[in-house]
């Protein structure tokens, strides 16, 4: 990416000249600590060769099975960020780990294995807490495991995050 294209989106708020000095002081700590092979320049253009380097984010991407992609998904991207430029690329991500949950959770539970199905529901309700059909499938998978106080909190749970966040009842 051109020098400029990314002291534009690393640095919005500051002021040009300086930002390109934030930007090279980046540029030298990351050689410094990941070497040259890793980051390349070319004029006013770098490069980082994915190659070298193994970037969770890459790899949830290319993850060619549910259970790696689910597996390597530990929250919203670069969520203590608030930059514009991210905002697809984490919703994307987001939906595409919500996608994988429920449908991985079906098909354990489909199965029979409803431990697992268990766990990726839960995962599911910490990502997205307001989502009836995964508060649904963990009372379900609860219920099929003979624990019908563990379903009736985790319906007291919905109700709670539902009337606290919307003001409405499951």
């Amino acid at each position: 990416h051109h020098r400029e294209f990314l002291t534009d989106i690393l640095f919005p708020q500051i002021e040009p000249k300086r930002g390109r000095r934030f930007l090279s002081d980046v540029v030298y700590r990351l050689r410094h600590a990941l070497g040259n092979r890793v980051l390349s320049s070319s004029g006013d253009y770098l490069a980082l060769d994915e190659n070298q380097l193994l970037v969770d984010v890459w790899e949830f991407i290319k993850a060619g099975d549910a259970r790696s992609a689910i597996d390597l998904y530990c929250g919203d991207l670069l969520e203590d960020i608030d930059a514009d430029w991210l905002l697809g690329d984490r919703a994307r991500m987001r939906d595409r780990a919500l996608i994988l949950l429920e449908r991985h959770c079906t098909a354990l539970h489909a199965q029979g294995q409803p431990l697992a199905a268990l766990e990726l529901a839960h995962r599911w309700i910490d990502i997205e807490p307001l989502s009836e059909q995964a508060h649904c499938a963990a009372m379900r998978l609860y219920a099929q495991l003979g624990r019908f106080s563990a379903s009736l909190r985790q319906y007291e749970r919905l109700s709670k995050v539902l009337s606290e966040e919307l003001g409405i009842e499951p």
